[in-house]
């Protein structure tokens, strides 16, 4: 039993098939079939799924129509686009609070990290997990180098002493 449900279809071009364009269950959620486009103030309450397995990008923020783009094909999932000289993205907590953007895999989540303190105001950047540079409030850099050498040119910490492989 599917339980309680109400569907509405479209017809198009008075064509005698209809197609189901929404779907709301007596749970309250609501299920979009196709393109959905929202204009003006809309607030969403709960969770937002986005589920596109075709075309140019599954959630695209397109500014003031702004079109004409191409996104990456390898970063295609979400995009931000406007056609002023600045587009932007705010990623915004309390005083006290980290900002972070994880990168990771079907192993870990926490593979690669990018993370802004509001407590002191650094940046830090994780590789594999580990804090690998921050930099601080004053612009200082600091660097978790390894304690043996690496490929030709890279840093590595000799008891202290920074030295190029």
């Amino acid at each position: 039993d599917e339980g309680t449900k109400l569907e509405f279809y479209i017809t198009v071009n008075d064509a005698v098939a209809q197609s189901l364009a929404l779907t709301i269950d007596q749970d309250k959620s609501a299920t979009f079939t196709g393109d959905v486009d929202v204009t003006g103030d809309t607030t969403f309450d709960g969770t937002v799924t986005i589920d596109a397995n075709v075309g140019a990008g599954n959630l695209v923020i397109d500014v003031n129509g702004a079109g004409g783009f191409t996104d990456h094909a390898n970063a295609d999932h979400f995009v931000i686009q406007h056609d002023t000289t600045q587009v932007g993205m705010s990623i915004l907590a309390a005083t006290s609070s980290l900002c972070n953007i994880y990168f990771g895999d079907t192993e870990s989540a926490t593979k690669g990290r990018v993370v802004y303190s509001n407590t002191d105001d650094s940046m830090s950047f994780y590789t594999n997990g580990v804090e690998r540079v921050e930099i601080g409030s004053g612009g200082e850099v600091f660097l978790n180098l390894p304690t043996s050498a690496g490929t030709s040119g890279s840093l590595w910490n000799d008891s202290g002493t920074v030295k190029v492989a």
